[in-house]
């Protein structure tokens, strides 16, 4: 048995083989496959996108609206043998290994579901057949956003361009080797971190008095209260609408979440790294045109001469007065400019009320633009839906007919009074749930927890980074006279 279901969550009996027709919508209509482009369809545990169960790769073949992902009934034999529906998460990229996009997966529904069902479940004894042909493919439909940056060279005709000179197929098994390899050297470097964090604890010792009075030395009775105080720095805890903690441990744990205030309603709890800008989240193209977008750069163009023209991105309600700092390379085609700004828009593109706002920079090379402030309340009732407004603007003198383009890569917004080097955005949980208790997978070194509700407070116990735990208690040892 497979399925795959209006909401798009997959169905399928562990075993069994199953046939999905891969299709995709751009702005404009029907995406077509190219040849020689990598799609993939992973499938990882609730929650841990890193926990990877499946893999399955399939070259496109011959250019076309319509990819088969075809899985055996060796790939949906996922883990041991279960007794109960067992849920997981999927997701299918395109150009996974050059410019990826994520089709289908996480949104503003949330994850997309993969429920394996016990051998035998839909009441057949007979497995269906392995082979593709006899399957009925199951329709699912993704969304890509940038076309642009998917129809350049292939990855294997990138590496084809550095060098390689194998065949397509050789370079798929090459790639899965490498990748191979540097799951080991990540669980070494995982090992080797654990080893040093005990050999540093075994060093720091408890030395005895002396009596020398020229010699600050700590009695063993001062070191073990001092460490007996300490017992649960490894412990940290933050609270707020939103919280941005820095300080997380490399090792993956379970974050505990404490839900107050909303007044019992239905509350979407996100999770990211320090970078809360998702540029999947387009709420109003606005004037500006998108001409490309990823998760790295956005490039916005208008042919209008007025000023503020932008494209708009949602964000959590519950950065309402948090300081936060936006930042963003950017480069304009020299005669307009480009402007960074956090407000509160209508349905109709219509900003109102305070907010948080950059320098205009026209620069044919690309420069740093900043700004920091501390987010706006909601202005009306009209205007609901807070955003980041990307601008092109026009220098007011031309009456249309050129093209203006701004160019904006590495944006980032942080919970914080400075812009620090950016980071691509980290996905992680999205949880509806009401008052309580939540759990959330660990994001390391930097985490951020915010609501959708900005009345919700948010009580967090994670664990802190080892390393730093011991650097500060060696260093409180020794300010208070001991020896190390």
């Amino acid at each position: 048995m497979y399925q795959v279901n209006d909401d798009l969550s997959i169905y399928v009996t562990r075993g069994d083989a199953a046939l999905l027709n891969l299709t995709a919508k751009t702005e404009e209509g029907a995406y077509t496959f190219r040849q020689g482009e990598l799609v993939r369809f992973r499938v990882f545990e609730r929650k841990n996108c890193s926990a990877v169960v499946l893999i399955k790769d399939v070259p496109v073949t011959a250019d076309g609206e319509t990819v088969q992902i075809y899985l055996s009934g060796k790939d949906t034999h996922i883990g041991k043998v279960i007794s109960r529906p067992t849920d997981y998460w999927y997701e299918v990229e395109i150009d996974p290994l050059g410019s990826p996009q994520t089709i289908v997966g996480y949104d503003e529904d949330g994850p997309k579901l993969f429920r394996l069902f016990p051998e035998g479940d839909d009441g057949s004894e007979k497995r269906p057949s392995e082979e593709p042909s006899a399957l009925v493919g199951k329709e699912l439909c993704g969304y890509i956003l940038s076309p642009e940056v998917i129809y350049g060279k292939s990855a294997y005709e990138i590496a084809v361009a550095h060098g390689f000179d194998g065949t397509e197929e050789e370079w798929i098994k090459s790639v899965t080797a490498e990748a191979d390899r540097a799951e080991k050297a990540a669980e070494n470097a995982t090992q080797a971190a654990t080893d040093e964090v005990t050999r540093l604890v075994g060093e720091i010792g408890i030395v005895q008095e002396t009596g020398d009075s020229e010699t600050a030395v700590m009695s063993q009775k001062a070191v073990s209260s001092y460490i007996r105080n300490s017992a649960n720095a490894l412990k940290g805890t933050a609270n707020g609408s939103s919280v941005a903690m820095d300080d997380v441990s490399p090792f993956e744990h379970i974050v505990h979440v404490k839900l107050t205030g909303g007044s019992g309603t239905s509350i979407a709890v996100t999770s990211c790294g320090k970078n809360i800008f998702n540029s999947r989240k387009i709420k109003y193209n606005g004037a500006a045109n998108v001409d490309r977008q990823n998760s790295n750069e956005i490039v916005l163009s208008q042919e209008m001469s007025a000023n503020y023209r932008s494209a708009n991105f949602a964000l959590p309600n519950s950065l309402v007065g948090k300081k936060v700092t936006i930042s963003a390379d950017v480069k304009t085609s020299g005669t307009n400019s480009a402007l960074l700004r956090i407000m509160w828009v209508d349905s109709n593109n219509g900003a109102t009320g305070g907010h948080v706002i950059s320098d205009n920079l026209s620069t044919a090379t690309a420069q740093k633009l900043t700004a920091t402030g501390v987010v706006p309340a909601q202005p009306d009732a009209s205007h609901d839906t807070l955003c980041l407004m990307l601008y092109s603007n026009g220098n007011g003198t031309t009456t249309g007919g050129v093209k203006y383009t701004v160019t904006y890569a590495n944006i980032q917004i942080e919970v914080n009074d400075i812009a620090t080097p950016s980071e691509p955005y980290i996905e992680g949980d999205y949880i509806i749930t009401k008052q309580g208790d939540i759990e959330l997978s660990s994001i390391a070194p930097n985490m951020t927890i915010f609501t959708d509700n900005a009345n919700v407070t948010l009580d967090v116990t994670y664990n802190k980074d080892a390393n730093k735990v011991i650097e500060k208690l060696t260093e409180a040892i020794i300010s208070l006279g001991g020896n190390i």
